[in-house]
């Protein structure tokens, strides 16, 4: 969150009001990633597309970040993980709202 709001991101949970494609191809096809389990992202509501290809052909992704959002809108995921082969455990959904 520190990428949209600056130094004021400290307990921002949500992306600013209409908003979209946030963090979308923000790591795409980057093959030196291995884990991004220690990736924070807070959003507990998404906007559309806004994690779209976020990591599509990260090849050697092995170890997703965790996905804590609650409320989810159309697309918010698309292919974020698209090509990722050595990506095998599915991060969990705990959402409970979807468009």
């Amino acid at each position: 969150m520190s990428l949209i709001y600056g130094d004021n991101f400290k307990n921002k949970t949500e992306f600013p009001e209409n908003s979209t494609y946030n963090f979308a191809r923000l790591f795409t096809s980057c093959n030196t990633i291995i884990s991004a389990e220690n990736l924070i992202l807070p959003a507990t509501t998404l906007t559309n597309n806004c994690y779209t290809y976020m990591f599509a052909g990260c090849t050697k992704l092995a170890t997703a970040p965790e996905l804590p959002a609650t409320t989810l809108i159309n697309s918010c995921y698309s292919s974020m993980f698209y090509g990722c082969s050595n990506l095998t455990d599915a991060p969990k959904l705990p959402a409970t709202t979807l468009a």
